[in-house]
């Protein structure tokens, strides 16, 4: 392991995409570049985990991205304090529990209900999700929610146009009659 610093780190970064290669780890304001190819982190990154490869875990991750918004992925550490294995959730079955700060997530929960759930430390867990544009900070929005979003505001839009349509209404003409409901109007 060398230690790296200032305009190599970016040179680094870019070529990042080589990853089973060259593996990255953060060690206190440096980053320190693998090259031991036996590094438990190589390891985690050519198989995540006993029952799926590195690719198998990202196709898992963007199966659930897509239509749910999030992706879960548990860490397990080793007894080195560096990642044994990375496992998905399907992200259906998880729940963000808030911590004690606002706009934080403490833990998150797996589980159907029916059987025994089970807790993850938030620290443990990587979360990616979509941008959700309702501002919820726990939760991403998938494909399909904001789809159904973008429907219900267009829906809404030619209701109220079809309605001017059938009260003979003038675009630019607008009366307020108290006494009529949201039926006549």
């Amino acid at each position: 392991e060398k230690k790296v610093k200032g305009t190599e780190r970016r040179r680094i970064g870019e070529g990042a995409g080589r990853i089973v290669k060259r593996a990255m780890a953060e060690s206190d304001d440096a980053m320190v570049e693998i090259t031991d190819k036996n590094h438990p982190v190589l390891s985690v990154l050519t198989n995540a985990n006993p029952n799926q490869n590195w690719f198998e875990l990202c196709e898992h991750l963007c199966i659930n991205l897509g239509p749910v918004g999030n992706g879960y992925m548990p860490v397990v550490m080793g007894t080195n304090q560096m990642p044994a294995a990375i496992y998905s959730l399907p992200a259906q079955f998880v729940r963000a529990l808030p911590s004690a700060e606002p706009g934080n997530v403490g833990a998150y929960v797996y589980g159907t209900g029916t059987e025994v759930e089970q807790t993850y430390d938030a620290r443990n867990v990587i979360h990616v999700k979509t941008p959700n544009p309702m501002g919820d900070p726990f939760y991403g929005m998938g494909w399909f929610a904001s789809c159904i979003l973008a429907m219900d505001t267009e829906r809404a839009i030619l209701e109220h146009q079809n309605g001017h349509m059938r009260n003979g209404a003038m675009p630019n003409l607008s009366i307020n009659d108290p006494m009529l409901d949201d039926g006549e109007r």
